[in-house]
């Protein structure tokens, strides 16, 4: 008996801790830098990625949002996917995000969230990407980066998309690849190409189609990391997993952000869990 109270009395305990570290994590704004090389291109340019929203807001404990993002210099804005969450009531939170980027060069791409809302909501998401002039890729159109010669930024739907066919997870996928082949092949020859993909979990893929730089979202590092073991559990089905940071095959180079919200549970618990958005300076060479 006494021993059952232990128990409970200790795992009470632990669970107020959880959600005092988690809650400490999330409210943790941080800002990541990183450094790609693009060879035989010319130019230099700083991409701010803003992924996983989730329309969670901009109050964090190191200052708001803005304040905190705003102190860095950069050319252009990607939004890699979940922006919105399936459960977002309204977008007041999303509109003041994208108002305040209105005057960059913006490109966005959908996450799952965008597909799990239902087609109304959706829509009226998609139209605000107009009113703000925020450039939806996965639409077989590519854009080039003024900054960076013969460089383009493409983009691929989220998988998602397919979620209510009747078809098998190997049939998805090959429907996800046939779209992101179709992207690629648009582009001009000999172009550089940056990706935007919430799916980190296909780089391999994207690395077998000669992508250059990818820019993904979707498993917000884990969420709930442990000491050797980051993938633990985590609340993002990712295999195989990244949990966030910059990962390399073949001659292709993947920046997965931790990403702002939560899925879920509201609880980042953690190393590398805290909140993020990354800053990538790309240099021709």
């Amino acid at each position: 008996m006494i021993l059952l109270i232990l128990i409970n009395f200790l795992t009470r305990i632990g669970f107020i801790a959880l959600l005092v570290m988690s809650t400490f994590q999330g409210y943790k704004l941080n800002v990541t830098n990183y450094d790609v090389n693009l060879s035989s291109h010319s130019g230099t340019a700083t991409i701010l990625q803003i992924s996983d929203f989730h329309n969670r807001g901009y109050v964090f404990d190191n200052g708001s949002f803005f304040d905190v993002v705003d102190a860095y210099a950069f050319d252009y804005v990607f939004f890699t996917g979940d922006i919105v969450d399936e459960r977002t009531k309204d977008f007041t939170q999303v509109e003041e995000l994208f108002a305040h980027y209105a005057d960059y060069e913006c490109f966005y791409v959908t996450g799952n969230h965008e597909f799990a809302m239902n087609e109304d909501k959706r829509l009226a998401f998609f139209s605000l990407l107009n009113e703000y002039n925020i450039i939806r890729l996965g639409q077989n159109n590519y854009y080039p980066l003024s900054r960076l010669s013969s460089t383009y930024v493409i983009g691929v739907d989220d998988p998602y998309q397919y979620a209510g066919l009747d078809i098998t997870r190997e049939e998805n996928d090959e429907l996800y690849f046939t779209d992101l082949e179709q992207e690629i092949n648009n582009l001009p020859s000999e172009a550089a190409t940056i990706l935007l993909a919430h799916r980190p979990e296909y780089f391999k893929e994207y690395a077998n189609y000669g992508v250059d730089v990818i820019f993904s979202g979707h498993t917000h590092g884990g969420q709930i990391n442990f000491p050797g073991r980051n993938d633990l559990i985590n609340m993002v089905s990712s295999r195989p997993f990244y949990s966030g940071g910059i990962f390399y095959e073949q001659s292709s180079t993947m920046i997965n952000s931790r990403g702002i919200g939560y899925s879920t549970l509201k609880i980042r618990f953690g190393s590398g869990t805290s909140a993020e958005v990354t800053l990538t300076k790309i240099r021709g060479v």
